[in-house]
Order: C-alpha cells, then structure tokens, then sequence
C-alpha cells in the first residue's frame, strides 16, 4: 500500500490507537497530538518537512460533527487524524518536496489543464491570477481533494486530501 493510502486509512483515527501509533511510529513521529485546554487550540499539526508532508489533527467532537464516527477513545484528550497535506517541489514554504508517489496518477509537474483532466472540474475554483490558485473536489473517490497551484499555473505547490464531509457525500 503506498504512503498516502497508508494514512487515508487512518483518517478519524486518535492518535492514542494502536493503528494509529504504530504508523507514527514507523515515520519516526513520537509526538502523539493532544488537546490542551490551556492553549484551547482546535487542531494540532505534525510537520515532517524534511520528507515533504505534514499530517493535520483535530478534535474529536468536530471531526464527528463535521465528517463521521471517529476510531479510538479520545477522552483522554487525543486528537484524529483529519488530513494529510504534500508538498511539491515548488512550495512556498522552502520544505523539501515529498518524493512518493501522489494518487490518483497526480504528479507535482502537473499543469492545471492535467490535474483537472485526472480530477474533472473542481467543486471550488479560487481563480486564475491570483498569488496561488486554489481548487478543491468536495467528493473525489470518497476524499476531499484541494490543490494549490503556482501563479503562473505551471505547477501543482501542493496537495491535501481529507475525508469527505458528511454535507459532500452523494
């Protein structure tokens, strides 16, 4: 199973799971995200930079609220697994781009007339011209797929996919 499937599967899981943990564990991530009432932050976010990808966590209730069931006990504070966002070679965060392989046949090469050709017309369209081109598919083979592309359009920056929102499913 590649990398990104890998962790598309683990979406809605709490970072105290055995699942969960075990795949932390073989990417070298020791940080088990938690929610701390004294900084009352909703989300946590795991940066692996250096391998070009960083894996967003929230709480329980709004990832239920928002998507579905969670897995796992969260009573102790853990928070889910809600995204996973890659960088490509051209981010705008100077991080080194992430150099497995993306799903769905995507490549960071892409121009926006391709990754439309592989994804078909986006749900959301931020517009050309703008300093980074957002797109997002609400629903694409049941995950939330947003992209950003440079301002010229000649390459995908970066990828994030997600769950499907409950108010998205067909």
């Amino acid at each position: 199973m590649e990398f990104v499937e890998q962790v598309s599967a683990l979406f809605g899981y709490s970072s105290d799971t055995k699942e969960l943990s075990d795949f932390l564990d073989k990417q070298h991530i020791r940080e088990r995200p938690k929610f701390d009432p004294a900084e009352g932050a909703p989300e946590a976010i795991v940066s692996k930079d250096d391998e070009g990808y960083y894996l967003l966590f929230g709480k329980r209730s709004g990832f239920e609220r928002r998507i579905g069931p969670s897995v796992g006990d969260s009573s102790l504070g853990y928070f889910v697994l809600e995204e996973i966002r890659l960088q490509g070679v051209h981010n705008f965060d100077g991080a080194s781009p992430f150099k497995e392989k993306l799903p769905f046949g995507l490549n960071f090469s892409q121009t926006i007339d391709e990754v439309i050709g592989v994804l078909g017309k986006p749900d959301f369209d931020g517009g050309a011209g703008e300093p980074q081109r957002v797109m997002i598919w609400n629903n694409f083979k049941n995950l939330e797929i947003g992209t950003v592309l440079s301002s010229d359009e000649k390459y995908l920056c970066y990828l994030s996919l997600a769950p499907v929102r409950k108010k998205n499913r067909g």
